[in-house]
């Protein structure tokens, strides 16, 4: 009898799985398609596109499609075409239909800040949530490879249940490695976890293609190669463009491309996947093998641009907050968002590997972009606050840890002009020592300021004779070349090499940075000029170097010199008592030049192109430490431990992880190390013979034939950190930080609790990651950005009622024990090695 059954629930199988495809036993009898579409207002969105969803729903009953619409699209449909936004808000209701990004300006993630990348969730949600309120949110996926390592404490603060981790049709800008065959437990660098649908091992690339990978169409070699490799309930997926005609896309009925079923990436995890993972990934930035054109003018505008904002609006909620908490006026809620949804926009993944296309007339993604990011500064400015001359300043600091550093405040004219000398004092009327120069016609006044955690100092210009500070900041020429020093370095540079740094000596240890015995000039431009068929250098020819700014605490020099017969200028700066070497770049092009490996066909198909080999590019040098050296870069709220032999490639198809987001260090066995930190995401050369490099260059036709000219001079700001140990030991995020958010002057405003520590985070390795107001509280996010993980103190200097910890959907964790004394209330929160914590504080009443 057992028999008998058996024969007839063979029988049965095909018909139960036709009728029903998702009972247990028919799960992997028929593989899976994530259909959808991908696009927005400000790249793809015909307003036809929302009848033609609606209509292709109730048209074919076994069509799903998952959506990656940029959220205020649905702003200009309910206002263009509201019967089409009403018939499809019905539709949206059904399971058939799944948003699966709602960041708002859908980044790449990987070029952002961390910061930024919670903001596109949570104003991406709440304006999805505005039109569709029911909307459930429960797997990530991307038709670009819009990701990054942290994603799972991103997506699981957001109550995301899943992710996937593939991009099988547009890989134009890169991929994930392959890894594994099926669902894998995704393990982000703080420990969280999400289940993920990877890319599978056997997913290959497609024949003849440079932006495809097998899994675009379910074909019948596609699905062959899945079950020889072993993966149990194989699914492929193609997010259409927004605009497109082609859905369903693999076919309906019985016509469907490998007998595949539609589903929603959320019903592939409930209802086919068994719950079963292959294994656990603990997937780093390495794994994520993008290329953008970076070097191209185009791009490196956009990313400076949008480096610069990003900063700027940090800081600004930072120091808002700092006013309201000292009894001041807040800016309203509208306002800030504004300040965010312009750079939002401008980090939207087509203005980095589409700057050149036309989004608004004759507005390219890269004018847009730099439009965007230029509200966002603007309103950052106002929440800083006035920076015109005033006789009682603020020095405000946005850390959360007390800070001392160089700080330059104009003088106002009338106190300047008059006939008396003036000098700096504090708030207790104590003598700071100060230097006066003037910059562009206007006295401004430089000394060192000391400031609480979170907080500000207040000072104040008045009559007498100031004193003159002590310092070890100079700059002359020597036989050994020109010298420049301040209390912590000496620094030689080599005139006859175009200002090559010839050595670079830490006074506090007597170390070296400087690598003497390479070929390659310290801090010296190197490229290939294809036109002329041959490499050129900086150190080429002799540069002069000019003093433009000396006094105790400061020194800038500049080197003005030539690279391939096309004008520079170099400055470097060092200060008192900082550890960073801030250094700038501007390079005057006469013309276009050619500068990269070769002439580029500009061919979309051809697999080996100019752009993808750095070495090739203009590079910035920087030989230091010799012999076998560890790598790290930083990345949206991790580190990464480099595992490259070396950052080179040449065809789309063999991709390695060069991107440098803010810094990258090298450390030898040594101990010694050297941080190079930029102003905008690009890539950096590593290995093989090269020493670190940061890429300033490239021009040559790009990504779809597109030539990336030079148009104008090119720009950049960088730095560097010499230092013993490891990046943890030489506090290097935090140096960074400090780069990003400097200390800053704003006149004094009439309600301020001068030298009060609002926030003060205890031991060093953490981040602010962010100070906000959020209604009636202050909400803060810690970042572990290189301690060890245990509790950490955190101390608020304002009435508080209570601190509670909360997800980033705002939803509360647990209220934390609480310690009173003077005044002031402290906390304990562990915080894991690469992750963050959300802190509200309730104000208690008769807060200042």
């Amino acid at each position: 009898m057992n028999r008998l059954y058996g024969i007839i629930l063979r029988l049965l199988l095909p018909v139960l799985a036709a009728v029903c495809p998702f009972v247990p036993e028919a799960r992997a009898q028929r593989p899976s398609f994530a259909d959808g579409y991908h696009g927005g207002i400000y790249g793809h969105y015909p307003m036809w596109c929302t009848r033609f969803f609606a209509e292709g729903l109730a048209e074919t009953p076994e069509w799903r499609i998952n959506l990656e619409i940029e959220p205020e699209t649905w702003d200009s449909v309910r206002l263009h075409t509201p019967a089409d936004y009403e018939a499809f808000r019905t539709a949206a209701v059904s399971p058939r239909v799944e948003f699966v990004n709602p960041a708002y300006g859908q980044p790449y993630c990987f070029n952002i800040h961390g910061e930024p990348l919670v903001r596109h969730f949570e104003y991406g949600i709440a304006k999805l949530r505005e039109h569709f309120p029911d909307a459930e949110l429960k797997c990530y996926s991307s038709e670009e490879p819009c990701f990054t390592d942290c994603l799972p404490a991103v997506l699981r603060g957001f109550g995301f249940r899943y992710a996937v981790l593939k991009c099988p049709d547009t890989c134009w800008g890169g991929y994930l490695r392959g890894h594994g065959r099926g669902v894998v437990s995704w393990v982000g660098p703080s420990g969280d976890s999400i289940p993920a649908l990877p890319r599978y091992e056997c997913e290959a690339f497609v024949d003849g293609s440079t932006w495809q990978t097998a899994a675009w169409n379910n074909s019948d070699a596609y699905l062959d190669a899945c079950r020889r490799a072993g993966v149990r309930f194989p699914a492929g997926m193609c997010f259409q463009d927004a605009g497109w005609r082609n859905g369903p896309w693999i076919g309906a009925g019985a016509e469907t491309a490998g007998g595949s079923r539609y589903v929603t990436w959320s019903e592939y995890f409930e209802r086919v996947w068994d719950g079963r993972v292959e294994d656990t990934w603990h997937l780093t930035q390495e794994d994520i093998l993008v290329n953008l054109m970076w070097g191209s003018q185009a791009l490196q505008r956009v990313a400076r641009a949008v480096r610069a904002a990003e900063n700027r609006a940090v800081q600004a909620e930072k120091a808002d907050l700092i006013r309201w908490l000292g009894g001041g006026g807040a800016a309203d809620s509208v306002r800030v968002a504004e300040m965010w949804r312009t750079l939002m926009l401008a980090q939207h993944h087509d203005c980095w590997i589409v700057p050149y296309n036309r989004v608004d007339g004759d507005c390219t993604w890269a004018d847009k972009a730099v439009e965007w990011c230029g509200g966002t500064v603007r309103a950052a400015e106002e929440l800083l606050g006035g920076m015109s001359a005033a006789a009682a300043f603020d020095v405000v600091n946005t850390a959360g840890v007390p800070r001392r550093g160089v700080v330059r405040a104009e003088v106002p004219s009338e106190i300047a002009g008059a006939a008396s000398p003036f000098r700096v004092v504090d708030g207790r009327g104590r003598s700071v020592p100060c230097v006066t120069v003037v910059e562009e016609g206007r006295t401004v006044c430089l000394f060192e300021a000391e400031t609480p955690a979170f907080g500000t100092t207040r000072y104040r210009f008045v009559s007498g004779r100031p004193r003159r500070p002590d310092g070890a900041c100079a700059a002359y020429a020597a036989a050994e070349g020109f010298v420049v020093e301040s209390d912590i370095y000496r620094m030689v540079m080599d005139t006859a090499r175009g200002g090559a740094i010839v050595s670079l000596v830490d006074k506090r240890s007597g170390t070296e940075t400087v690598d003497r015995n390479s070929e390659w000039g310290f801090n010296t431009l190197r490229g290939y000029f294809y036109d002329e068929g041959r490499f050129a250098s900086s150190a080429d020819k002799a540069a002069r170097i000019e003093v433009e700014e000396l006094t105790p605490l400061t020194v800038r020099v500049a080197v003005c010199g030539t690279i391939a017969g096309e004008p520079f200028r170099q400055t470097i700066s060092l200060r008192r008592g900082d550890a960073v070497i801030d250094c700038s770049l501007r390079i005057s092009w006469s013309r276009n030049r050619g500068i990269g490996e070769y002439a580029d066909s500009g061919e979309a198909t051809e697999n080996r192109r100019a752009f993808k080999d750095d070495r090739y590019k203009l590079l910035l040098m920087f030989p230091s430490v010799a012999g076998r050296q560890t790598l790290h870069k930083n990345a949206p709220f991790s580190v990464c431990r480099s595992t490259l032999d070396d950052t080179f490639f040449k065809t789309w198809d063999a991709h390695k992880h060069n991107v440098v987001v803010d810094w990258v260090d090298v450390t030898g066995d040594g101990g010694r190390g050297l941080t190079l930190m930029t102003d905008h995401t690009t890539s950096y050369a590593h290995g093989g013979g090269v020493p670190l490099s940061l890429t300033v260059q490239y021009s040559g036709r790009g990504l779809w034939g597109r030539d990336y000219t030079l148009d104008g001079p090119t720009e950049i700001r960088y730095a560097l950190l010499p230092h013993a140990g490891d990046w943890r030991e030489a506090g290097v995020w935090d140096a960074c930080c400090g780069w990003n958010e400097p200390l800053y002057v704003r006149a004094a405003e009439r309600k301020s609790v001068a030298g009060r520590p609002f926030v003060e985070i205890e031991g060093a390795g953490y981040e602010l990651s962010s100070a906000r107001r959020r209604g009636g509280e202050a909400e803060i996010r810690i970042f572990n950005a290189g301690a060890d993980g245990g509790p950490v103190g955190v101390s608020f200097g304002f009435g508080v009622s209570e601190v509670r910890t909360v997800r980033l959907d705002g939803t509360t964790e647990r209220v934390l024990a609480a310690e009173r004394r003077g005044g002031r209330t402290r906390v304990e929160v562990p915080v894991p090695p690469s992750g963050f914590v959300t802190l509200r504080a309730g104000l208690s009443d008769g807060t200042d």
